[in-house]
């Protein structure tokens, strides 16, 4: 590592501590709607992404590119995007004021779901997508009931990554770096932990093509894997921002179980699609809560046999 490197990683983290320190001089409606504003300005500066979310938008959802739903849901997803963060930092704050269960409201039957398994002393791959607070659902879900150790992705500033860890673990999330994290994810299963991933962005040749909105897509099915060879379910967990500040419904769809009466391949599929099912109903019920403009519909991953698109659609 070069001296101008370590440089660099320093500046970096002292400036983003300033940025948190003036954060927390200001109320948190100030904050969320600066958060706005610079969702808005990725909006009108990113056009190639911009192009890309249109696309999606028009394909997936059959609307008009003249349609004013598109632009208002597109602004809506950059303005998403630059939220999570601000909502992630401010966390600490809102639980002055406000228990983990008023934050993240339990929707529908979320509560029994939960109930049931922790009963059972049953893990779970629980399976979530870039939609609503990915961030503020893993941070609380210990805190709601839900022992859990995520997946992450590490930045390569050593101190950054220490800001972003402390902020995800205080409330008793565990995280895992994707490099290296199977021996570690077989262990929190064993011990009776929920294993977080978030599963939906394009996974290239290593994906199985999966329909999303009626098209087929690559998609990981890391996650139905783990469900198969550890005989637990996979949990789709998917969380909304509300019209209140701060707050977050959460449902826990029903758990996908593994079906040991299939191959190997058709049971990755199925779990799979259903994973799919529920995040394509999420994301209709609160189009401008998910990424658009990720290239998320691309060539790539491994065609299921042709059957099985149609004994699956629509499982969940």
């Amino acid at each position: 590592m070069t001296q101008r490197r370590k440089l660099v990683w320093t500046v970096e983290s002292a400036a983003v501590k300033v940025l948190l320190a003036l954060m927390g001089l200001l109320p948190s409606a100030v904050v969320l709607f600066l958060g706005r504003r610079i969702g808005d300005l990725l909006y009108l500066g990113m056009r190639g992404r911009g192009r890309v979310g249109r696309d999606n938008l028009v394909q997936a959802l059959g609307l008009s590119a003249e349609d004013p739903q598109v632009g208002r849901i597109l602004r809506g997803s950059f303005q998403h995007f630059a939220l999570v963060p601000l909502e992630l930092i401010l966390l600490q704050r809102e639980l002055r004021r406000a228990s983990a269960e008023e934050i993240l409201e339990l929707f529908g039957e979320s509560r029994r779901i939960v109930d049931q398994l922790r009963a059972a002393r049953q893990a779970a791959v629980f399976v979530t997508a870039h939609f609503g607070n990915w961030e503020v659902l893993g941070a609380l879900a210990p805190q709601v009931g839900v022992p859990l150790c995520s997946v992450g992705r590490r930045v390569e500033n050593p101190g950054l990554q220490q800001l972003i860890d402390d902020m995800r673990t205080r409330q008793g999330q565990r995280i895992v770096d994707k490099d290296g994290a199977p021996l570690r994810l077989a262990r929190e299963l064993r011990s009776g932990t929920f294993v977080g991933m978030l599963l939906d962005q394009h996974a290239g040749r290593r994906g199985i093509r999966v329909p999303f909105f009626g098209r087929p897509c690559s998609t990981f099915s890391t996650a139905a894997l783990l469900a198969r060879r550890f005989h637990v379910p996979l949990l789709p967990v998917l969380n909304w921002r509300t019209r209140r500040r701060m707050r977050f419904q959460v449902r826990f769809f029903p758990p996908l179980y593994p079906d040991p009466s299939l191959s190997q391949e058709e049971d990755l599929y199925r779990m799979t699609a259903g994973y799919l099912h529920c995040l394509e109903e999420a994301v209709r019920s609160h189009p401008e809560q998910w990424l658009w403009f990720h290239r998320r519909w691309r060539e790539g991953g491994k065609e299921p046999q042709p059957e099985w698109r149609e004994r699956y659609a629509g499982v969940s």
